[in-house]
């Protein structure tokens, strides 16, 4: 996956996952020069399924997928040359979920990055709101349904509009893939 954005100073920038590497990189257009690793550790996976945007204060935001331990993270920067900062948004202590899968990155009207993302185990559809004080509020707002490749945008008025493609097969087994959209109030704060 590879995923660009324009920043303030209206320069392209795009994130990537790098599979030889196992790692997270970014850079900007033109991208002949040399990329910034973003995330990367001995022994982990991390960086698939990247989506950049940036936030109304010109920071470069990025969620991407933890694959070594099934969890979602994102990272922020001022620049693509960092420093870039690195967090958790939602991972499974007792290791059964599989989470950040196909994550959209939008932001709010103040500001507040905005996260739709899979659970690839039960094929849910989760939504995270990151709040002032800096922890994620996260809601599962589409079920037990074989939901994938969701979409998130900010509805106004403390509500998220979620899209999905729900996987459906007729008694043929043939594909009867359908979108879903749904209004869901976004997470509430968190502690």
């Amino acid at each position: 996956f590879v995923s660009c954005a324009r920043g303030r100073d209206g320069e392209v920038v795009a994130a990537w996952y790098d599979h030889d590497a196992r790692a997270l990189m970014a850079g900007r257009w033109p991208f002949s020069g040399a990329a910034t690793v973003v995330d990367a550790a001995d022994g982990a996976d991390l960086g698939r399924h990247a989506r950049v945007a940036v936030a109304p204060d010109g920071r470069l935001t990025v969620v991407y997928r933890d694959e070594t331990a099934g969890a979602l993270r994102v990272a922020e920067a001022a620049n693509v040359a960092g420093p870039w900062t690195r967090s958790v948004v939602d991972a499974d202590p007792n290791g059964v979920l599989d989470l950040g899968a196909w994550p959209d990155l939008r932001f709010d009207a103040e500001g507040a990055p905005i996260l739709a993302y899979g659970e690839a185990t039960r094929g849910d559809i989760r939504v995270a709101r990151r709040g002032a004080e800096g922890c994620w509020a996260i809601d599962t707002v589409l079920a037990d349904g074989g939901f994938a490749w969701p979409g998130v945008v900010d509805a106004g008025a403390g509500a998220l509009d979620v899209s999905a493609l729900a996987f459906r097969f007729t008694a043929e087994l043939r594909p009867d893939h359908a979108p879903v959209l749904v209004r869901v109030p976004a997470p509430r704060a968190c502690d």
